[in-house]
């Protein structure tokens, strides 16, 4: 498994803001597979609990790692399955990896898409809260894909909304000036 990170960085601050984890795996006779191609497969499998819990100590040691370098940075983020949601020990984990490598509050970003708010709302919701509690960043992606209402998004204890292309291509496009407005 190869893990890479892709940096933001603010032109206006000259600093980076975050970086977020990817990763890509190896596979004979068919060479690199990104996250977007074997993530499915791992969730179908039940692989993805042991995967992405690997991600999320790497991630935790890479915070660690930079934090003692002296760099500045707002947070790492790792992209979470919904399924990981699911895990009775999900909380347990990041609170034992955030605290074995002392990972301070804000720095350790959670990436979930808009798509998992499909899952029992409630449920979720008391996750999520949970999570910022103990200092996770919080951001949600793909906002506009159609899976949730912007009122259902409003009530979620998120830090950062990444927009979806497509979402902010229709708000720019669509003749009808009331769609922001409509009920």
């Amino acid at each position: 498994m190869e893990i890479l990170y892709r940096p933001s960085f603010s032109v206006v601050t000259g600093t980076f803001l975050r970086a977020e984890l990817s990763m890509r795996i190896f596979i004979k006779g068919l060479g690199l597979i990104g996250a977007g191609e074997f993530m499915t497969v791992a969730e179908d499998s039940g692989q993805i609990r042991a995967l992405l819990y690997y991600a999320l100590e790497k991630v935790c040691q890479c915070i660690r790692q930079a934090l003692d370098d002296g760099c500045e940075f707002e947070s790492i983020a790792l992209p979470v399955s919904p399924v990981l949601f699911l895990q009775e020990d999900f909380i347990d984990e990041v609170a034992r990896v955030m605290e074995a490598y002392e990972v301070p509050q804000g720095k350790l970003a959670l990436e979930l898409r808009e798509s998992a708010l499909t899952m029992g709302y409630l449920n979720f919701n008391i996750i999520l809260q949970k999570l910022s509690d103990m200092g996770v960043e919080l951001i949600l992606n793909e906002f506009g894909s159609g899976y949730s209402s912007v009122s259902a998004s409003l009530d979620l204890p998120v830090h950062t909304v990444k927009l979806e292309r497509l979402f902010i291509w229709q708000l720019e496009t669509n003749e009808n000036p009331d769609i922001l407005y409509r009920d």
